[in-house]
């Protein structure tokens, strides 16, 4: 069953010059866009947020709250916490077929710090931005903008190594949601300083006696796809 979710926090979360929000499904092409992130500036109402969060150590100086919705399958749908010593990060899934999310950071005062989209597998997707505590925007990234070699073709490299990235069960983690493969995205100082992606899982079906399997990890390079390295090492039990 294909989930494509978009919740825009009219009730907690407001732009500089205040805003107004709707609740509209997108199309998973359409998810990287304005309506979902922007550069603007804005602020989580820690106020309201309080008002329907759980609330940990209360008698402490500084309480931690912790509000989360779920799918009707009970799969973690959106997440905030935190405190207003270390500041608070809102976690929103948005496609669970395509692993995305929307990941924003704020300051303890509710100003927000970073935001972007995210793939749960385990990488950032598209543009960061970055604010300092003054509202002003301070840094904008791109995070595959070295990768000429895609995610959609990372796909399509593993399956001849018998793995797929398609349909892989989802389970609640504490961040938000977690899956059994791991895809890194970044420059690798190792390989020579290059754009590279990473495909990390565990194979129980080369266990051995007394121990659980091997955990396995794809380097490839994020410009031609080349499998550059393959890593292999026993899990103990």
């Amino acid at each position: 069953m294909r989930y494509t979710f978009l919740l825009l926090i009219n009730i907690l979360a407001f732009s500089h010059g205040g805003c107004k929000c709707e609740c509209t499904a997108q199309n998973t092409t359409d998810m990287i866009n304005d309506t979902i992130l922007t550069d603007k500036f804005e602020c989580l109402d820690i106020d309201k947020l309080k008002k329907i969060a759980e609330i940990y150590d209360p008698n402490h100086e500084f309480p931690s709250y912790s509000y989360e919705e779920y799918y009707d399958t009970g799969v973690l749908k959106l997440t905030i916490y935190g405190d207003q010593k270390y500041g608070f990060t809102q976690y929103m899934s948005l496609d669970t077929i395509n692993y995305l999310s929307l990941y924003k950071d704020f300051y303890p005062d509710g100003r927000i710090k970073q935001k972007g989209i995210r793939c749960d597998l385990g990488f950032r997707v598209g543009k960061w931005y970055k604010f300092d505590e003054y509202v002003d925007l301070i840094e904008e990234t791109d995070s595959q903008k070295d990768h000429s070699f895609t995610f959609a073709q990372l796909k399509e490299a593993v399956k001849k190594e018998g793995i797929s990235l398609d349909n892989l069960p989802a389970k609640n983690g504490s961040n938000g949601l977690e899956y059994p493969i791991v895809v890194g995205c970044g420059i690798s100082e190792i390989n020579g300083n290059i754009p590279t992606w990473a495909v990390e899982y565990k194979d129980p079906d080369n266990s051995e006696d007394g121990l659980l399997g091997t955990e396995v990890m794809l380097t490839y390079d994020g410009r031609t796809g080349e499998l550059i390295k393959v890593q292999r090492s026993a899990l103990n039990p």
